[in-house]
């Protein structure tokens, strides 16, 4: 692949699995270069282990180099808040290369800030989230699949501080029409209602063509919104088809239901969030990626409070979630 660092067959160890999806598996591994060894993601296609098929093969192919093709326009300037890319894993001649990223132990945001041992400032993490996608965005590229899931934390090792990164370009398209879009599942809590509306077309270019930056926008007020509040978008409904239909009736998440009041800063965050959103009018109408960041900017004061278990548990009406406090590493990647 021009221009992209191959990383030699047999210089990384691959350990355990830490995540994966349709198309792929993640691997923690260490990779050895000059006598240095460094924890690395490796993300897998799991199709070309048995692939005979030629067809199938080269739509692999070229979901591959759109991803990589994504993540090196995203990087075309390094920027903190988005997850670095090392390169292609050349493991033989027969199957696709694997993509290497840096292992990031904290986790995933979910995971890092409801960690028993961390008090996370909300605000720092807010910012971070919104500066990566504005970056983005600056650069042509759309996301696609911005989630919780897909926001990894690393631990500066000088201050301490935790700083977002934007992770997993799997789904992601450069704005001049190069990105790919294939069977694509999208997780309702955080996709805007016309990508919903067209993610089981069959014509899958219509799904991609859908993406965009006011998409992305509308996915990013979610995101925050639950790294606000620590409850996810629409607690209290608990089927995807529930989502749907509040969607298709253009109810927009209640401030009551993620007890935003309690938080310092609350009936100035809602409006804010109200923006990326904009259910009642076209998607063109959200504010953009940089203007969600000023407003957050120039917003806020005082340090957000995290909820306790007993507010999260009034907020839904059930008991609190336990698997939000897992152990172990959350993977970026599906």
């Amino acid at each position: 692949m021009e221009g992209i660092y191959e990383i030699p067959a047999g210089s990384i160890v691959l350990e355990s699995s830490i995540g994966g999806g349709g198309f792929s598996d993640v691997y923690s591994g260490r990779w050895t270069k000059f006598d240095k060894t460094e924890q690395v993601a490796v993300k897998v296609f799991r199709h070309l282990l048995n692939e005979d098929d030629p067809e199938i093969l080269k739509k692999l192919k070229k979901r591959l180099n759109s991803e990589v093709s994504t993540w090196k326009r995203a990087l075309s300037h390094h920027h903190p808040n988005v997850l670095p890319f090392f390169g292609v894993y050349l493991r033989d001649t027969t199957r696709l290369p694997a993509l290497v990223s840096p292992l990031r132990q904290a986790g995933d945001i979910l995971h890092y800030t409801t960690s028993r041992n961390t008090t996370p400032d909300r605000r720092r993490l807010v910012i971070g989230i919104a500066t990566g996608l504005d970056h983005l965005h600056n650069n042509g590229v759309v996301h696609g699949d911005l989630t919780p899931r897909n926001v990894l934390i690393y631990i500066d090792p000088e201050t301490g501080n935790a700083i977002p990164q934007i992770a997993d370009f799997g789904r992601a398209k450069i704005l001049d029409g190069t990105g790919v879009a294939g069977s694509l599942i999208f997780n309702c809590r955080y996709s805007a209602p016309e990508v919903l509306r067209s993610s089981d077309d069959e014509r899958s270019q219509e799904t991609n063509a859908v993406l965009s930056k006011h998409s992305d926008v509308w996915s990013l007020g979610m995101v925050l919104l639950h790294v606000l509040s620590g409850l996810e978008p629409y607690p209290k409904l608990k089927s995807e088809a529930q989502i749907i239909i509040a969607l298709y009736r253009k109810q927009e998440p209640e401030p009551k239901d993620h007890q935003m009041a309690n938080c310092p800063v609350g009936p100035k965050v809602w409006p804010l969030l109200q923006q990326c959103w904009k259910i009642h009018e076209l998607p063109t109408a959200r504010c953009s990626a940089r203007d969600c960041l000023v407003a957050f900017e120039n917003n806020f004061c005082g340090v957000l409070r995290q909820p306790s278990e007993d507010e999260l548990e009034e907020a839904i009406g059930s008991p609190l979630d336990q698997s939000l406090s897992t152990n172990g590493f959350q993977s970026a990647f599906k």
